[in-house]
């Protein structure tokens, strides 16, 4: 059995995108909606998405596997779900994180979500954190990238 380091990490992604805060602020908490951009590699949406947008509320997202560096096979449904910390309208979403990697379960991570007005748009800003492998944090980073990107082309699309 290979034993995987953790160590505590703390990595950040920011996109603008052309649109209002409160919008943007509310496709992270609709689960319809979420289900439009919340994609795998593949391209394809969660198989369920189930949001109480509130403080102290929970989210549960459930997903097929898809290309990313892990040692689960295709077909593997992911569990990612958590609790609200704070639900702050049109500023600010912080959650928990727990995902159910068979090879490195994620648990007890800390994700901020921060919408700042800017130039053209506002501009989001993910903040992920807490114990994980290089391997998992480098993942992880390429993630929120990729659902910046895919919440920006369905907000665009949206309209």
């Amino acid at each position: 059995m290979t034993t995987v380091t953790q160590k505590q990490i703390k990595l950040s992604v920011s996109r603008v995108i052309d649109a209002p805060r409160a919008e943007l602020f509310l496709a992270w908490l609709d689960p319809e909606f979420r289900k439009r951009w919340w994609l795998n590699d593949k391209n394809e949406g969660p198989i369920s998405v189930e949001i109480d947008g509130r403080t102290g509320g929970t989210y549960r997202i459930t997903q097929t596997h898809d290309s990313c560096d892990h040692d689960e096979p295709d077909g593997y449904v992911w569990i990612i779900e958590g609790e609200f910390l704070e639900v702050t309208p049109n500023d600010r979403i912080v959650f928990t994180w727990n995902v159910n990697h068979t090879s490195e379960p994620v648990r007890d991570q800390r994700v901020t979500v921060d919408f700042e007005d800017a130039p053209n748009g506002t501009k989001v800003t993910i903040t992920h954190e807490g114990m994980m492998s290089e391997s998992i944090a480098s993942g992880t980073e390429q993630g929120w990238g990729g659902m910046l990107e895919n919440l920006e082309k369905a907000i665009g699309a949206a309209r």
